[in-house]
């Protein structure tokens, strides 16, 4: 395994890596591939930032040591998997420190794909992005810079996170690009990052129908949050 696995690499392929001769490397990559989606999860159910970062600190190490995702039924949805992992590390964690029982609705309202409130759905899709153009990035950076200018997405979370969208000129202006060359980086940024992001999705889904559901749940989102950034 190459000590710098690239940051799309088959999901399941890394997972199996945990393990393995270099486990070292795919634990980084792991962590650091979905350290906003569980610390986002986390905070929707722990009382306070303390809290949040005692447990995001033991989530981690009880993955290694449980060996969970790696016993992990290859046919389930990741997200799922992930997300249903931290919902019952948080459960267990509240329960050890004598704090009072998450409720019922609260989980469901966070699980619930359609919730107008912070679901992990949201997180899932804002983590599923992030990744995407970091690989955006790592081969155009030009681009992803445009990307993230015109459209105002900041480096923070959904919602508030997201900077002022500034006009196509001021991008040039700032990227030092002629006006018809940010059109065109904006073009093939948009393109570039829907393939990105489609392969993202579909490597952690088991067959095309688990695919065209994510696909359309991150759409959605995408057309609330960012509009014209994915069509």
């Amino acid at each position: 395994m190459s000590t710098h696995p690239d940051p799309l690499s088959t999901r399941w392929t890394m997972i199996d890596g945990l393990y393995g001769s270099q486990p070292e490397v795919a634990w980084h990559w792991f962590v650091e591939r979905y350290r906003p989606f569980a610390r986002n999860v986390l905070s929707a159910v722990l009382p306070s930032g303390s809290d949040v970062d005692a447990a995001e600190s033991e989530f981690w190490g009880y993955l290694y040591l449980s060996r969970v995702v790696a016993r992990a039924d290859r046919e389930r949805r990741f997200r799922g998997l992930l997300f249903g992992t931290l919902r019952n590390f948080a459960r267990r964690w509240r329960d050890t420190r004598g704090l009072a029982p998450l409720p019922n609705e609260a989980l469901d309202a966070l699980a619930d794909d359609e919730s107008a409130t912070a679901s992990a759905t949201r997180l899932w899709a804002h983590n599923v992005l992030r990744n995407g153009l970091a690989r955006l990035r790592s081969e155009s950076p030009t681009s992803a810079d445009a990307l993230e200018r015109f459209y105002g997405i900041g480096p923070q979370d959904w919602p508030g996170g997201q900077n002022a969208p500034l006009a196509a000129l001021e991008v040039a202006d700032q990227l030092k690009l002629p006006r018809q060359g940010i059109y065109m980086q904006l073009h093939r940024g948009r393109a570039r990052l829907r393939t990105i992001l489609e392969t993202e999705l579909r490597e952690g889904c088991a067959d095309e129908e688990s695919f065209r559901d994510e696909l359309r749940l991150l759409l959605r989102i995408a057309a609330t949050k960012v509009p014209g950034l994915m069509e």
